[in-house]
Parts: C-alpha cells; structure tokens; sequence
C-alpha cells in the first residue's frame, strides 16, 4: 500500500503516527456511537453487544490477521509465528527468556542491518499491522466500555484474542513505545491480561492420542524426538 521511503526518519515515523493517531480517533468515535447506542436501548441488550462484539472479531479481526499472514508468508515462506506472553508493560522485562520470539516477530516489519538506506522499516507489512491492532483496540474498547468482559459467551474468543495478541506483541510495543510515544493500545492489554489465564493452549497431541487420532506410541515417539530437538513443534 505504501512505498519505502528514502532514508528520511522523520516523515517515516510521521507518518506511522499519523496512522496510527488517525486510526485512534476512528476508533474511539466508533466505541462512542457503540456505548450511545448501548445506553440508549438499555442494559437489557448486553447480549446483543456481545454478539455484535462476536461477530466484529470473527467477521472482521480474523480475516485481517489471516490476510496479514499469508502476505508474510508471500515475503518469507519459512517465517514462523511466534508468541510472547506479556506480564510487564517494559519491553526489556518482556523480552527476558523471549528474546528469539521477540527478534523473530521484528524481523516481520524491521531491519536494522538496513537503517542507512532508508528502509529500515517495511511499511506494507507494519501498515497493515496497524489496521489489525487498531480493530483489536475496538474490540477491546467496546467489550470494556459496554461490560461484557465476563460474559460467557465471550469465552469462545479467549484462546483466539490471546494468540493474536501474543503473535503481535513487538509491533503493539514497537508502535506504543518508539513511534507515538503514548500508551496506545491499553484496552488491548488490559483485556489481554484480564484474558490470559483464563485460556489455556489445548496439547494437540496429548489430545490426538487421547481421542485415538495417533497411537500411544506415535505419541511417545514424538516427545521423545522433541527432548532431543530432532522435532519442530510449539
């Protein structure tokens, strides 16, 4: 969507703020009209803005995130998508122990090695990473601001909303701490750390052999090749 600049920092990190500061506004006017629309109708209409909140992540986040990987994939085709629990709000505190996940998500947008040619940074890719943590910050907004945190229905979206946000730590903190300079993006992490214990990673194949998809054997076979780093699975 975006061309590579020369190497000019200023209008590079210009404009990834005014993107980011534009998509803010859209958001909080988008979570405004949403809550008006709440307070008007009634609190008896919680469950129609959870499903709505539903609907907005399966219909809108996903396909974003989806879209986002496959041109990730276009670029690297081995590139692996890693995950970084947040317990801090400190980059160096989250990086410690996950330095490589970390390194690993940056290398997605950001290229040291190319800081005198200008093109340090890949806009296409950083670009749509905006968009994405923008429509995680609505629906962060709206599921805090209209109280529906806790519903029950909500929890089919735990596990989900935790992995899009772990596979995109270092850009949310990149954009929050080296581009804006602001704390953009707390609905998402205060969402993020109210949900994150609640979700538990499923063993796929502690289930696979559990519902007879592979036998006990393939099963031992496979962690065994997993203590020794001959198997490639996180």
């Amino acid at each position: 969507m975006l061309h590579h600049f020369i190497y000019q920092p200023v209008p590079i990190f210009s404009w990834l703020q005014t993107l980011a500061n534009f998509a803010q506004v859209v958001t909080i006017f988008s979570v405004l009209v949403a809550v008006y629309e709440y307070r008007r109708r009634g609190k008896q209409d919680k469950n129609l803005a959870t499903i709505d909140q539903i609907s907005f992540f399966r219909e809108t986040i996903i396909p974003k995130w989806t879209e986002i990987i496959k041109k990730i994939k276009s670029k690297d085709k081995k590139f692996w998508f890693s995950r970084i629990r947040v317990d801090s709000q400190d980059i160096q505190e989250i990086k410690k122990g996950q330095d490589r996940n970390f390194d690993n998500q940056v290398s997605i947008f950001f290229d040291a090695s190319k800081l005198e040619s200008g093109e340090f940074v890949d806009n296409d890719i950083l670009d749509e990473l905006i968009f994405l943590l923008n429509m995680l910050e609505e629906f962060a907004l709206k599921v805090k601001h209209l109280e529906t945190e806790d519903h029950p229905a909500l929890a089919s979206l735990h596990f989900t909303f935790i992995q899009v946000v772990e596979q995109n730590v270092a850009a949310l903190f990149f954009m929050r701490n080296v581009v804006v300079g602001n704390p953009i993006y707390s609905a998402t992490l205060s969402l993020y750390d109210s949900w994150k214990d609640k979700s538990q990673k499923p063993n796929i194949i502690k289930n696979l052999a559990k519902y007879g998809f592979i036998t006990k054997e393939q099963q031992d076979d496979f962690y065994r090749k997993k203590r020794e780093g001959t198997q490639n699975y996180n």
